[in-house]
């Protein structure tokens, strides 16, 4: 073969949405000897791990730092960033898929952002989990510890990084 070769769509307008990215990012601590992941209270009373969509064409690493200080005021720098699972279900007929990264190395303390849909931030420790967890971050959460006892619908799971490695 010589010289390069082009790509083009089929079709100049976009296809329709059928499919969601986002990112769930860990930030973990260990406190008295006790890993704690930071949880923050959603004004709709679920407990999340901070995260949310991917912007189009954004890497899942920056996703996850701009999320982390949009939602938490907490500063990381992307090589800080491991994203080690893509997780996939069915979010009422479109797919889902979740980024699950997770963050050793920050900067700052949490607290709420103006503007964000979150009352509280607080490092809650992996055997003292709340119920009521937001299904994309629960999924996150076994994703790196399989052992948790956290009830959640079906998920497709692909290591990217053996979370053993983490």
């Amino acid at each position: 073969m010589s010289g390069r070769v082009t790509t083009r769509p089929r079709n100049p307008e976009p296809p329709p949405p059928h499919a969601l990215l986002g990112v769930g990012v860990i930030v973990l601590s260990v406190i008295e000897g006790e890993e704690h992941v930071l949880l923050g209270r959603h004004r709709n009373g679920t407990f999340d791990l901070p995260g949310g969509k991917a912007e189009p064409g954004e890497a899942l690493e920056r996703a996850a730092a701009r999320e982390l200080l949009e939602e938490t005021g907490l500063h990381t720098e992307l090589d800080d960033v491991d994203v080690f699972a893509l997780l996939v279900d069915d979010n009422r007929g479109v797919a889902r898929l979740t980024a699950a990264a997770l963050v050793r190395e920050f900067r700052g303390e949490p607290t709420a952002q103006p503007g964000e849909p979150y009352e509280n931030w607080a490092w809650t420790p992996l055997s003292n989990l709340p119920d009521g967890l937001f299904t994309p971050s629960g999924q996150v959460l076994r994703a790196r510890w399989p052992h948790l006892p956290i009830d959640h619908p079906p998920t497709l799971q692909y290591a990217i990084r053996p979370a053993d490695d983490l």
